[in-house]
Order: C-alpha cells, then sequence, then structure tokens
C-alpha cells in the first residue's frame, strides 16, 4: 500500500463540546440508567469508532468517496477494502492545559477534577399522546452527561496520494459542520462541538527525509505537532433556524426537586469556560438550562396540531387520538423521528433531521423589584408561593402549601438554535415544512409556551424567527 498510496495526510484536532456530551457505554448503574465512558483514568471520553461513524455518515451526504476513505466489507462474501482513514480516540484536556494520553496521576480532589466523579444528571420522561408524562410505558429515564466547555484531542491519519488532497480538505471541513455531533442523544441538545483548532502535517514517504521523520514521529496526543496550519472552518450542508426570544415574564424549566427555599426549583448546570491567556479551564457558578428536549417536546406536539389542521384531521373524526399525533404522526416521525416497536416488527424506526442545541443562560444576583425582575435587565429568580384547592369545598387544604422557584431573563434574549440538514430538509413534503414553521412562530408570539407551569402564566416569549440569517 505504501507504493500506491505514498502519502501520509495528518491532522490533530482540538474540539470543545458546544452542547452536553452524552457517550455512554451501554449499561447503568445505581447512579443513573446511562453510563458515561471513561478512559483508563476516570475520565470522559470519546471513543474513536464513534468519531468513525459520525464522519463517515456526513461524507456520504457530500457524496465523499465513503468506500474508498472509510473500507467496506460486502456481506457473506469476501470482497472488501480496509479504511484508509485512521482515527484515535478522543481524550480530554485536563486542568492544566494538558492532556492525560496513558495512565496519570489524577489529583481527584482538585476544584476542577472533583466535578468529574459525579457529573451531571440529566432526568427525561416521554410523553404520551395527550400531552402528559407517559410513567406508564417505560418513559421515565435518567442519564449522566459531560460538561459543556469540555475540549477533546484526537489524531486523525489519511493513507493516501496526491490525488486526495481535495477529499482530505473536505473531510475535515466537516468536523466544523453543526451536523458533527458524537455520543448519544444528538437529537436532544447533546453531543455538539466547537473546532478550537486543526493543526495539520504531511509525510510523503517516497522521500527518505520525510519517511524517516514519519517513523519517528510520536503518536501521544500530548507532543506538539510541528504544523501550526489551521483548516478552514465551517460549510453549507444545513439549514439553520435561530429563535431570538426575550421572556414576557418568568419561565421554569423544572429540576425534578427543590431546595431551602422552594420545593420546585429551575433547572441548572455548570459548565466550563477557558481563559483565553493561559488556556486552562475554569467553571462557571449557576447557569439557568432550557434543555433542547424539552423544546423538541413542545415543538413535537405544536408540529402535529399545525398537520392536523392542514390535512383536516381533527379528534371528532377519529376514534383513536393516538392515530393523529406523537410518532404516528407523519410530520411528526419526519422531523422528529420514531422508535421502533418491539411488539410491532412491521417497519424500522427512523432518526429525526431536527437538531437543536441546549440553552445556558448566566443568572446574575441582583436586588428585584416589586415584580421580582431586577433593575438592570439581568436574570434573576423568584419564589411563588401556592396552596392547594379543595375542589369541593373551594377552600386550602391543610398541609398542601408549596413553592416553586422560577426565573426571568428581564430584558435579555434568549437565543434557541436548531439545524436540520439542508438535503433532507429540501426533501420533505411542504405541508410537514409549514407545520414546523408555525410551530417556531408560535413560540414567538407567546402562543406556544416553553417550560413547566405554563398552565400558571410562565413560559410565554415573544420574539422572532430567523432561517439562515433571514427573518421569518
Amino acid at each position: 500500500m505504501s507504493k500506491e498510496y505514498p502519502i501520509r495526510y495528518i491532522a490533530r484536532v482540538i474540539l470543545e463540546a458546544a452542547t452536553p456530551l452524552s457517550v455512554g457505554t451501554g449499561s447503568s448503574s445505581l447512579e443513573s440508567d446511562k453510563e458515561i465512558i471513561r478512559d483508563i483514568n476516570g475520565l470522559p471520553m470519546i471513543p474513536g469508532t464513534g468519531l468513525t461513524g459520525v464522519l463517515r455518515e456526513l461524507a456520504d451526504s457530500i457524496s465523499l468517496p465513503t468506500d474508498d476513505l472509510f473500507g467496506y466489507q460486502k456481506k457473506n462474501t469476501d470482497e472488501g477494502f480496509g479504511s484508509r482513514l485512521i482515527i484515535s480516540d478522543a481524550l480530554m484536556i485536563g486542568e492544566d492545559g494538558d492532556v492525560h494520553d496513558g495512565l496519570a496521576s489524577i489529583n481527584w480532589k482538585s476544584p476542577f477534577y472533583s466535578r468529574f466523579k459525579a457529573l451531571p444528571l440529566r432526568d427525561h420522561c416521554r410523553i404520551d399522546h395527550y400531552g402528559k408524562a407517559d410513567s406508564k410505558g417505560r418513559g421515565k429515564f435518567d442519564e449522566l452527561v459531560v460538561y459543556r466547555g469540555a475540549r477533546f484531542v484526537f489524531d486523525l491519519e489519511l493513507i493516501g496520494k496526491d490525488a486526495d488532497s481535495d477529499n482530505w480538505e473536505k473531510l475535515l471541513s466537516l468536523i466544523s459542520s453543526p451536523l458533527f455531533r458524537a455520543g448519544g442523544g444528538a437529537r436532544k441538545g447533546f453531543g455538539g462541538f466547537s473546532t478550537i483548532s486543526i493543526h495539520k502535517s504531511q509525510f510523503n514517504l517516497a522521500i527518505e527525509d520525510e519517511l524517516n521523520k514519519y517513523i519517528n514521529r510520536s503518536s501521544e496526543l500530548t507532543v506538539q505537532l510541528n504544523s501550526d496550519e489551521k483548516s478552514s472552518q465551517g460549510n453549507d450542508i444545513c439549514t439553520s433556524f435561530e429563535l431570538n426570544l426575550t421572556p414576557d415574564d418568568f419561565f421554569m424549566f423544572g429540576a425534578g426537586f427543590g431546595d431551602t427555599d422552594a420545593d420546585d426549583v429551575y433547572k441548572t448546570e455548570e459548565y466550563i469556560t477557558w481563559d483565553v491567556h493561559e488556556n486552562v479551564p475554569r467553571f462557571a457558578q449557576k447557569t439557568v438550562l432550557i434543555p433542547a428536549s424539552s423544546v423538541k417536546g413542545a415543538l413535537s406536539h405544536r408540529v402535529a396540531f399545525h398537520y392536523n389542521q392542514i390535512k383536516g384531521n381533527y379528534a371528532q373524526q377519529h376514534e383513536l387520538l393516538a392515530d393523529l399525533v406523537g410518532e404516528k404522526n407523519e410530520a411528526v416521525k419526519a422531523l422528529f423521528g420514531s422508535a421502533k416497536d418491539d411488539t410491532d416488527r412491521v417497519g424500522e424506526g427512523q432518526r429525526g433531521i431536527v437538531i437543536i442545541d441546549d440553552v445556558f443562560l448566566d443568572v446574575t444576583e441582583q436586588p428585584e423589584t416589586s415584580t421580582g425582575v431586577s433593575n438592570n435587565n439581568s436574570h434573576v429568580e423568584k419564589v411563588f408561593n401556592h396552596v392547594s384547592i379543595d375542589r369541593f369545598t373551594g377552600g386550602s387544604i391543610d398541609s398542601a402549601l408549596f413553592s416553586q422557584k422560577v426565573v426571568s431573563a428581564g430584558k435579555n434574549s434568549v437565543k434557541i438554535k436548531m439545524v436540520v440538514p439542508r438535503k433532507e430538509y429540501e426533501l420533505l413534503d411542504e405541508d410537514v415544512k409549514i407545520s414546523f414553521v408555525r410551530s417556531l412562530k408560535d413560540i414567538t408570539t407567546g402562543l406556544l409556551p416553553l417550560g413547566g407551569s405554563v398552565m400558571k402564566g410562565h413560559g410565554c416569549f415573544s420574539g422572532n424567527l430567523t432561517c439562515d440569517g433571514e427573518v421569518l
């Protein structure tokens, strides 16, 4: 192969998790239904096989020769070809700015590493066709995630020739695509990355000097590459939507538990920031989280409503309401996918095409006005006290007092971003597209509130919707 493919294209990639990351082991524990895969030191990692699968799928979407680059094996035959692309595991960069490649001594008592002993836990609950929690249908589960802002480094090597130069550049550009997402839950806010750097080098093994340099180079991710050349960023293979919202009042995406001030509090989660000058990580404190899964759930139900309205499908005309909503609704299935029913072997499940990012909002503790909104329009919290009402007497129920802690963004905007693969979006039925856009616009007008306690007046937003930068 060396004579036929004398060139070695090599790149070292540093990625930062733009959203939380969920790369599971496939097993559960007492702590969570889904454990995170870790390296030999106990730190989160991304297996090279996972990165390879993501790249192969994206490469096929832009008509790169995937069989030639990634190899293939025809079923029940001896015909096949080995992969010319080699991808290492992606290891996490530690608190000193360096990656631990190999067995290392980790100070688990440090403020940085101690947080990776107990990663953030995300609770999920499937919603049934009535819009309520599907607790009986195995709809309640949780999973661990890696902090947003964690950085990973990995190497790529392509065994090639001069003619592979263009395909190599296209392959690297895919890493900067919004569609490049690793791990599970890519359609519910997880696995997004921003590219920090792609350093490249190239060796021609037909030249003795370069052959010796290639042989003597280290494969350790801790060793700096000689080249500082960076690859071009981004590409145009997806349609981007963005909701630019301002809360009308308060909103709440529940954490599922309370604190010393309230019985039910809004969801918060820490994330990692990086010092620009020292290039070391730090943890940001107390960040309001708007989970993409919550936005996705609300959107899917509203899409079903608009699609049924367009098609003239009304509840009184059908004995089974479940046939009109959820995964059985054609628009919901096309946009958000469907799961394979273990009891029904007819047909397979399909993955959704709408990718939504989690939203993180920093909370600034400021004095509140009488309405609970700070004078400088910062994100602030407020506690509402409630009491359950006896439906028979109309009076209060003894010992039924409870409280909720909600949050307001003041006049600051909340940006919810989502992308759809351009080719797949263009192939959608026009009625499906209309239903999707109408549902997004309902959020900007307050007709579709987000989060919890929406029947108490929370979760209404105002704003606008843009598609590829143009206001719709």
